[in-house]
């Protein structure tokens, strides 16, 4: 009864710690930088800064998070004012600082990619500025209509040939760079994704042998290795995930909350696997299926999209969020049988074992 009390506390709590990583998920994967707080995506639309018209000294202009914001760098010395839709000023970058135009409709169509936001009646792109800081630094990313398609289904040409790469059609967005006038030039493209069968394969393959090796004699150092493997891509997807995000300090520790907890969990549980053996894979289960939804789960579009908000090479980063998803599964799996197979052992042994009037009797 005893064991059977435990047993059901360990349950219960790594239950709970799970719940809390999968219900927290929403909130890890929109933690950006930006004037918006959207969640970046991976998508198979290509936007990208072709070119400066004049080319201004100082100023630069880029697509980050898989082309889904701009990013204006303001290295001039003076002051740059990004227009907004109608052309009003919108941003402004000067002595260090970032500031956005309350009275711009634009402060507001931007704070998600659908641009479906409600904008107030006092924002009018005739009135003149009121400026707001919003930060500090000589940078500014915000998601800007004119550079991604903003259809409810995909553009037309990619309707009629979505197996072909090809130019969607060029975008400009304004710029005044110390009184000059600069256009930032664009061009949007439809790249097509890969197969995401073979992954999608290599996945169940892995994650189902992992779980076997639950029901083995040899469960305990294949959770060892399996573990160790979860954790070793798991931080690294979390480095790449660091270096691609243009968001500030505090919010990338913040955003380490979650999988802090998931490193905890399993970490905690291969340490347990020599002095409780019997609670430790429950605990191992747990922080694994929270893993493998943080880092697999929610990442599964990579597998089908060409362009991934990353810093590193796009297939190095589906083989690490492939890698997290079939180990985070197949260790479920793994902690889940190796629990139960222990659990029935521990009956057959109780049932033999004699009692205190004599050897057991079968009913």
């Amino acid at each position: 009864m005893v064991r059977l009390q435990r047993f059901g506390r360990v349950l219960a709590l790594t239950a709970l710690l799970g719940a809390v990583l999968v219900i927290g998920l929403p909130a890890t994967a929109s933690a950006h930088g930006g004037i918006d707080d959207e969640a970046v995506t991976a998508t198979n639309y290509r936007s990208v800064v072709v070119a400066l018209d004049p080319r201004a000294a100082g100023l630069d202009a880029r697509m980050v998070d898989a082309g889904q914001r701009i990013e204006i760098t303001n290295h001039t010395g003076g002051e740059v004012i990004v227009a907004g839709y109608e052309g009003e000023p919108y941003l402004r970058l000067v002595g260090g600082e970032v500031w956005v135009n309350t009275r711009s409709p634009a402060a507001y169509l931007n704070v998600d990619a659908t641009g479906t936001a409600a904008v107030p009646d006092t924002a009018d792109a005739s009135a003149p500025p009121e400026w707001e800081r919003i930060g500090t630094g000589d940078r500014a990313a915000w998601h800007d209509h004119r550079t991604h398609w903003m259809g409810a289904g995909d553009h037309p040409l990619v309707e009629t040939d979505p197996d072909t790469e090809q130019l969607l059609y060029p975008w400009t967005v304004p710029v005044q760079a110390g009184g000059v006038a600069v256009e930032v030039q664009g061009e949007l493209r439809w790249v097509p994704g890969p197969d995401p069968l073979p992954w999608s394969v290599g996945i169940v393959v892995v994650a189902v042998g992992v779980a076997l090796l639950g029901l083995t004699r040899w469960w305990r150092p294949a959770a060892v290795v399996a573990g160790t493997a979860l954790l070793v891509v798991t931080v690294a997807a979390t480095v790449d995930a660091w270096l691609a995000s243009p968001a500030g300090l505090g919010d990338k520790i913040m955003a380490l909350t979650l999988p802090g907890l998931g490193w905890l969990l399993v970490g905690g549980s291969l340490v347990l696997l020599g002095q409780r053996p019997t609670e430790a894979p429950m605990v191992l289960a747990g922080g694994a299926a929270g893993l493998g939804m943080l880092f697999g789960w929610t990442s599964r579009a990579y597998f089908s999209s060409s362009q991934l908000p990353v810093a590193s090479s796009a297939d190095l980063v589906r083989l690490l969020v492939a890698a997290a998803l079939a180990l985070g599964v197949g260790l479920t799996g793994l902690g889940a049988l190796a629990w139960w197979r222990q659990g029935a052992s521990g009956a057959r042994r109780s049932f033999l074992e004699p009692t205190a009037d004599g050897p057991p009797v079968a009913s």
